[in-house]
C-alpha cells in the first residue's frame, strides 16, 4: 500500500496529466484509468505505440537491470530466458528485448506480451515474430497468467506505463496489480523471476 500515497500526490498526477495531452491521448486523468477508453483508442487505431521512452532504450535498460540482478552472470545455458510484458499494448519492447539480450549478451529470450485489451493484442499479435506469443489477460483480476514457455517461472517482468495507468483505476485494481506482481516474483502461478524494467506503450 505504500505506493498509494505516491499515486495521489498532486506532482505525479500532473506530469502523467501532462503527458497525456502531450500525446493527444487524454483529456483528463480519469480517461487513462478507463478501460473502455483504451479499448476504442486501440480499436481505431489512435494509441501511442511506445510510452515515455523508445522501446529500445526500455529494453536496453531492462537487460542492463536482470544482468545487475543476476550477479552470478548468465550464459546461453540459461536461455531463452522467459520474459513476461505486462499491459503491452502495440509497444514494440518485446521484441526490443530479444534483440537487446541477443546482440549485446547473447542470451535468446521469449517474451509472452499480455493486455487486457482485445483490440491491442489483435493489433501487437499481426507482427510475425516467433519469439513472441499474444495473450489478452487482465494483471489486476486475481486470475492466472499465461503460462511461461520451456519452463515454470518468468525470468523477467516488463512493464513501461501499465502501472501509470493502473494507478488511476482506484485501489483494487492497483492492490490486484501488486498482489500480482509478488506472485509472479515468488514464481507463483505461472511466473517468477529476475528483475523488471521497461510495459507497454
Amino acid at each position: 500500500r505504500a505506493i498509494a500515497p505516491f499515486a495521489r500526490s498532486a506532482a505525479w498526477r500532473s506530469a502523467v496529466v501532462h503527458r497525456l495531452r502531450q500525446d493527444g491521448v487524454a483529456a483528463n486523468a480519469s480517461q487513462f484509468g478507463d478501460r473502455a477508453f483504451w479499448e476504442s483508442r486501440y480499436t481505431a487505431g489512435r494509441a501511442p505505440r511506445e510510452w515515455f521512452l523508445s522501446a529500445g532504450a526500455a529494453a536496453d535498460s531492462a537487460a542492463a537491470a536482470l544482468l545487475s540482478h543476476r550477479r552470478s552472470g548468465l550464459s546461453a545455458a540459461d536461455s531463452p530466458l522467459r520474459c513476461l510484458h505486462l499491459g503491452c499494448g502495440t509497444s514494440n519492447l518485446g521484441g526490443a528485448i530479444c534483440d537487446a539480450l541477443e546482440s549485446e549478451h547473447r542470451l535468446a529470450a521469449t517474451v509472452t506480451n499480455v493486455d487486457y485489451s482485445p483490440a491491442a493484442i489483435d493489433v501487437a499479435a499481426r507482427r510475425a515474430d516467433p519469439r513472441q506469443s499474444y495473450h489478452v489477460w487482465d494483471v489486476t483480476d486475481g486470475s492466472q497468467p499465461p503460462a511461461p514457455p520451456h519452463g515454470s517461472a518468468y525470468d523477467l517482468l516488463l512493464d513501461k506505463g501499465t502501472l501509470d495507468a493502473v494507478l488511476f483505476c482506484g485501489e483494487a485494481p492497483l492492490l490486484g496489480y501488486l498482489a500480482a506482481l509478488r506472485r509472479l516474483l515468488a514464481g507463483d502461478g505461472g511466473g517468477g523471476g529476475g528483475g523488471g524494467g521497461g510495459g507497454s506503450g
